[in-house]
């Protein structure tokens, strides 16, 4: 009979420097989390690659990645991390603060007028969950650890993830006051002639602009950027009419709505986590408090609190 290879059993504490570092690819930071020096954090990740007999990362430019055997390892440590949790409370009999990093990816419209006005709500609340809020167009990669959960506009396609649809989104036609006000025009096709505000192929396809080019034919766009700001100050400086959530733009004060009878379906906006990772207490806590937050602003979302 051949000789079977023995495991090593698992050491919870190189399990729980391997969750740091997945949690933020960064040998320094992950150290800096864990009170310890990053010499600490490589010596405890090699060791436990040793035992598992497998790498669990990779060294790129941009930091440690995940490999695909460490992302299935992710769901089973962080279990492991809630039920250690679960015995410490029930052995001190003290309630245990919910603390840890929770990484949420969303674009920028959401981040800026969504998230962070309730961000001091969310710190008073939970003052020892600390946010990293990735602003970006870019649909990170959940399962992977890229990020925590995500915000996005669009039904879902990713597998191996808890999706819950919180809200359609409508956009609509904006420009500068003076602007808007000199319109003569009484539908879409009467803005055909008119400088128009859009973004760098850096974003494409934006769902609003693709439909833009289906609906006005021959548009003149005047003005590109690759961020949400620089549109609306450009919108704001009078450059031409662009496309905004509803929820963005009705409460700017130099901005007004073009008022044409057709406009372009609502967006939907999903929230996903993955499956597992949402029963951690760090990440309950601050979806619950994502999906109060948006039942709060149902109705600015839905462009009718103007």
């Amino acid at each position: 009979m051949s000789a079977q290879r023995r495991t090593a059993p698992l050491d919870w504490e190189n399990v729980r420097f391997f969750l740091e570092l997945a949690r933020t690819s960064n040998l320094s930071e992950a150290a800096r989390r864990l009170r310890v020096n990053h010499s600490t954090v490589a010596r405890r990740i090699a060791r436990l690659e040793r035992d598992l007999g497998t790498p669990l990362f990779d060294r790129g430019p941009r930091g440690y990645d995940v490999t695909v055997q460490a992302a299935k390892l992710i769901e089973h440590a962080e279990r492991m991390e809630g039920e250690i949790d679960t015995l410490h409370r029930r052995l001190s009999g003290e309630r245990i603060e919910l603390e840890g990093t929770v990484r949420i990816t969303t674009i920028d419209s959401i981040a800026n007028y969504l998230l962070m006005p309730a961000l001091p709500r969310f710190r008073a609340q939970y003052p020892m969950i600390d946010i990293e809020l990735v602003s970006s167009n870019l649909e990170l990669n959940l399962g992977r650890r890229e990020a925590d959960m995500a915000l996005r506009l669009g039904r879902p396609r990713d597998s191996g993830l808890t999706a819950r649809k919180l809200a359609d989104i409508p956009y609509f036609l904006y420009g500068a006051r003076s602007l808007v006000h000199a319109l003569k025009a009484k539908n879409l096709s009467d803005l055909g002639a008119h400088p128009f505000l859009g973004y760098d192929n850096s974003l494409l396809p934006v769902a609003q602009e693709t439909w833009l080019d289906q609906t006005i034919k021959h548009r003149r766009i005047v003005f590109r950027s690759n961020t949400l700001q620089p549109a609306i100050a450009a919108a704001r400086a009078g450059l031409g009419l662009v496309m905004l959530a509803a929820f963005v733009a009705d409460r700017d004060p130099e901005l007004a709505r073009v008022s044409i009878p057709e406009f372009m379906p609502p967006r939907e906006l999903w929230l996903l986590v993955h499956s597992d990772l949402r029963r951690a207490p760090r990440i309950r806590a601050t979806l619950d408090f994502v999906v109060d937050l948006i039942g709060r602003e149902r109705a600015r979302l839905a462009g009718r609190a103007r």
